[in-house]
């Protein structure tokens, strides 16, 4: 399961190899995690010319698709959906000093998005401290050092691949992600195998020393390689 830009894009080379991979060993299942919508993240698996994956979760953590179909996993959306009031996040957060609304294509169901300067805006512990100020349940991402993702309390990365594992019944050690920024930190922490590519944002270098979280030297799918070789993920 691996992240989208950045991630997968940036080494046309490598990503046609990363590819090659996993066309020659079809006993492995293909995921993507994105912050993205899902119509945008098709448009750039679409660019790239990427088979259609097992899974894919959008919008930060917040849908689950599976398949050919793309069904969604409607039980995960009731799941997030508990207390959940994007009405009142807009009314806390929308006119902070340097933080900007996202144009309406980056917003869903269940994600609020924002651009926001550090220079200007409130740092992360004081905006969430206005969230729980407001009675509000939910949680903040930042990606890049720009964009600021505000999510349902029981959403996000690390819970929805949770939910995943635990609906198909696989074993996290069976599992492999890899990321390079704020919004992957969730699902890289879990007891899977983390592959961070060398080209992460700042964001992730506070995982370093954790365990089963592994630094590749190389960038982007040459990053995954590197990860894929270094658990011998394939060998078994």
């Amino acid at each position: 399961i691996t992240d989208l830009d950045n991630t997968l894009t940036g080494d046309d080379r490598s990503l046609a190899e990363l590819l090659d991979v996993m066309k020659n060993h079809d006993n492995i299942g293909f995921g993507i995690a994105t912050g993205r919508t899902l119509s945008s993240a098709l448009a750039v698996m679409e660019e790239l010319a990427l088979p259609r994956p097992h899974v894919i979760s959008t919008d930060s953590g917040t849908q689950l698709h599976y398949g050919q179909s793309l069904t969604p996993d409607l039980t995960w959306q009731k799941q997030i959906g508990d207390a959940w009031q994007p009405d009142e996040i807009h009314k806390a957060l929308d006119r902070l000093p340097g933080v900007f609304l996202q144009e309406e294509e980056h917003q869903s169901r269940y994600k609020v998005c924002y651009e926001i300067d550090m220079k200007v805006a409130p740092n992360l512990t004081t905006i969430r401290k206005l969230l729980r100020t407001a009675g509000l349940r939910a949680k903040v991402v930042l990606s890049l050092g720009m964009y600021l993702d505000i999510i349902p309390v029981r959403g996000g990365s690390d819970l929805s691949l949770r939910h995943l594992l635990w609906k198909w019944g696989f074993s996290h050690e069976h599992v492999l992600v890899a990321g390079d920024s704020g919004n992957d930190a969730g699902m890289l922490l879990g007891k899977t195998l983390g592959v961070v590519v060398g080209n992460y944002s700042s964001e992730l270098e506070p995982l370093r020393k954790r365990p089963r979280i592994y630094f590749a030297a190389a960038a982007h799918a040459a990053g995954i390689l590197e990860g894929i070789h270094y658990y011998q993920f394939l060998n078994d």
